[in-house]
């Protein structure tokens, strides 16, 4: 049977054992209390409303979108396609894409140049609703492709069908605007395509 002696020779071996354990953790008891008086009291809200604020702060100074860089960080996979009749050297491609902040671009880039490729043997399909491949930039292609459908050309068939990723055509920078993939031309449309994908974000 348990007296009462024993009940407070206990309580007392307990307290003791409390006493010591917030002795040892005092800075995390202190923290704690410090939490739970924020709690108990009206101070919780601004203190919320405070770091919501940041955060928002921060998403705006960023535009609320990922970069580049970091889009391809959180896609391992990704892949952007360079299609057409390429005045550039690829080791200069690969420069350029590096500057303008995708990282390892000779495995993050597909170049299909050849026209023979391009007009019969390429599978336009492999792009559409892909998880891999998050950009087109087009150049000069055949006239005549397959698959097109009812489409008169490749530029209407990825703007007309849904799925496909977003694409920019490779012009000249003069008035004319020829479709030509050169140096000046691919950086331009490289531009216009990150900042397309940016807006996008990850998905």
């Amino acid at each position: 049977m348990v007296t009462e002696q024993d009940i407070s020779r206990l309580s007392a071996k307990f307290m003791q054992i409390c006493n010591v354990a917030r002795e040892k953790n005092k800075e995390h008891i202190h923290k704690i209390d410090k939490v739970l008086d924020l709690i108990a009291s009206d101070k919780l809200d601004l203190v919320l409303d405070k770091i919501i604020q940041e955060a928002n702060s921060d998403i705006n100074a960023k535009g609320g979108k990922a970069t580049i860089s970091e889009i391809f960080k959180e896609k391992p996979r990704a892949r952007i396609i360079i299609i057409g009749d390429c005045w550039v050297p690829k080791h200069q491609i690969y420069g350029m894409v590096k500057e303008l902040g995708i990282p390892n671009p000779k495995e993050r880039l597909d170049l299909i140049f050849s026209y023979e490729e391009i007009k019969k043997s390429f599978s336009w399909n492999r792009l559409k609703n892909s998880l891999n491949y998050i950009g087109i930039i087009l150049g000069p292609v055949p006239h005549k492709i397959n698959n097109l459908g009812n489409f008169q050309n490749l530029s209407q068939k990825l703007l007309g069908e849904i799925g496909f990723p977003p694409f920019v055509e490779a012009r000249t920078q003069d008035k004319k605007g020829v479709f030509k993939i050169t140096k000046s031309s691919l950086k331009a449309a490289l531009i216009e395509l990150i900042s397309l994908i940016e807006q996008k974000g990850i998905n």
